[in-house]
């Protein structure tokens, strides 16, 4: 599956309380290589600029219990939120980034295939 198929529209339920639109970006993708947690760091720490938005507190990275190793990290930003997940024995990242201002999402994608060494992509 290519970038132009991952779930990316603005979301009109929140408009009833809020003029914003929500923009969200929710897929799961396979990936070639093991993620370090070094890389997973970087990565997050990149997004935010690429999208344009500021950080507001830490980021915040845990590593997955033996049974479920990989890594889960959080990153809210001024309009909203990154979370990343990774799944080692599945070779499998899981990104939800959500967001009431847009960005350029195809930017976001070929970041994330480039770095996580990402083949196919699965909307969620």
């Amino acid at each position: 599956t290519d970038s132009r198929n991952c779930f990316w529209k603005p979301c009109n339920f929140f408009s009833q309380f809020n003029p914003l639109k929500i923009y969200h970006l929710f897929f799961s993708a396979k990936n070639k290589q093991y993620i370090t947690h070094a890389k997973f760091r970087e990565v997050l720490q990149v997004i935010p600029d690429l999208m344009g938005m500021l950080t507001l507190g830490p980021l915040v990275i845990e590593e997955g219990k033996k049974e479920v190793p990989g890594y889960s990290g959080f990153q809210m930003i001024e309009f909203s939120h990154i979370a990343l997940h990774t799944f080692d024995k599945e070779k499998e990242v899981w990104v939800d980034i959500l967001s009431c201002r847009s960005f350029d999402q195809k930017k976001v994608i070929k970041y994330l295939k480039k770095e996580f060494k990402l083949s196919s992509i699965e909307v969620l």
